[in-house]
């Protein structure tokens, strides 16, 4: 805690970003049961919680360290949530084993991403991470036949991409199909981020470095404990860490082991452009949970000047919702290199084809150059909207 400055934000903001981590030292403990006697609207801080998706971990720590001075009330609302978790993160847990044994019965190879596996291997119990859908990733060559075969099951595609198929998935990374009587959604990768957010990954390397791991009573592929580091901070990155929760992720899989080759992770990441957005979050767990990080990686972050400011950016709307312009100038920011900046602006702009940019085109072509004038033309649209709704608000006014 000495670390960060906590100044500007309210008792319940400290508490809800202090508790987001589940294991606290006795110094911490006492610091926050200061702050649990200045929380005034509880109603906030569940609704904070909800937001960033923290809820379980928040009852954690309160079960654990500050029944005594949490209200009954507030205990029962807290339990209520967490009883309904472990129940939601069973069915998904179930549905995720169904679905990873149905593709490789197809002999399509599917690791699970995020969700309950991650819940498991480094929180302890799937319980205690919130997830709203279950992330798989299967080779290109076959997300397809995937999708047909989940579609077989009851699951239907959010937004059904018919025409135009070639040109998707050249330009994004997942379907997202949903199935209506079980209420579960799945994104369907063939990568894991779209082409602007990460140039240099590769499918092939990726695969070959998985590990097999026990879960539910099944081995299941899992992304290795690198990738997934490096995974989960370009995708933070990517949507500005508007969620605490993601942030847990991070300091959970780092203190999950000793043994990290912190040379070769970070060699890897300069020589891939992500140095940057991996230190932003190192630079974050360390300072708001004490994480303890590597003496190479404190040099990293102490060479690199911009580190301080991004990491203020991300805080400072932790509870203040961010404009679009906010992300994407992070997004260009917390890049090194000036080769990724422009690609980045490029695809977030006009080459980066959403399942929405399809289904306003009519997906009558493939040529990919239709899509990224319609996408043009409908992101003026949506944002002449906003533009002109401010502006009608700003006259009532």
């Amino acid at each position: 805690m000495r670390y960060f400055d906590f100044s500007s934000f309210k008792a319940e903001e400290k508490f809800v970003l202090l508790c987001a981590f589940p294991q606290k030292n006795a110094q911490e403990i006492d610091f926050i049961r200061t702050l649990v006697l200045e929380i005034q609207d509880w109603d906030y801080v569940l609704k904070l919680a909800s937001i960033h998706g923290i809820t379980s971990l928040l009852w954690h720590n309160i079960k654990q360290n500050y029944k005594d001075i949490v209200s009954q009330d507030i205990r029962q609302r807290f339990r209520s949530y967490w009883q309904g978790n472990v129940i939601y993160a069973f069915k998904m847990s179930q549905e995720l084993c169904k679905i990873l044994q149905l593709l490789q019965q197809h002999s399509i190879q599917a690791i699970p991403l995020k969700g309950p596996v991650l819940a498991e291997l480094y929180y302890g119990n799937m319980a205690l991470r919130e997830y709203c859908d279950l992330d798989i990733l299967v080779p290109e060559a076959e997300v397809l036949d995937a999708k047909k075969i989940l579609v077989s099951c009851g699951y239907e595609e959010t937004i059904p991409i018919s025409k135009g198929k070639n040109v998707y998935l050249k330009a994004s990374h997942h379907f997202k199909l949903c199935h209506p009587s079980h209420k579960i959604s799945v994104e369907l990768h063939w990568k894991l981020l779209e082409n602007f957010m990460y140039q240099d990954f590769s499918n092939g390397l990726l695969y070959k470095n998985t590990i097999q791991q026990e879960f539910s009573g099944h081995k299941v592929c899992c992304l290795s404990p690198e990738d997934t580091l490096v995974y989960l901070c370009l995708h933070g990155s990517k949507h500005f860490w508007q969620k605490i929760l993601w942030l847990v992720d991070i300091a959970m899989i780092v203190q999950s082991r000793q043994d990290w080759d912190w040379e070769k992770i970070l060699q890897n990441a300069s020589k891939t452009g992500t140095l940057r957005r991996m230190l932003v979050a190192l630079f974050l767990v360390q300072r708001l949970w004490e994480i303890p990080v590597s003496l190479l990686c404190r040099l990293k972050m102490a060479q690199d000047k911009s580190l301080s400011a991004l990491a203020k950016q991300i805080c400072q709307h932790f509870f203040v919702p961010f404009r679009t312009k906010d992300l994407v100038f992070f997004n260009v920011q917390s890049r090194e290199r000036i080769l990724d900046k422009g690609i980045y602006l490029k695809g977030k702009l006009f080459t980066g084809i959403s399942p929405e940019d399809m289904q306003f085109a009519g997906q009558n072509s493939e040529n990919p150059w239709y899509y990224f004038f319609i996408r043009i033309l409908r992101l003026m649209l949506c944002y002449s909207k906003k533009f002109l709704g401010t502006i009608q608000r700003k006259i009532l006014i």
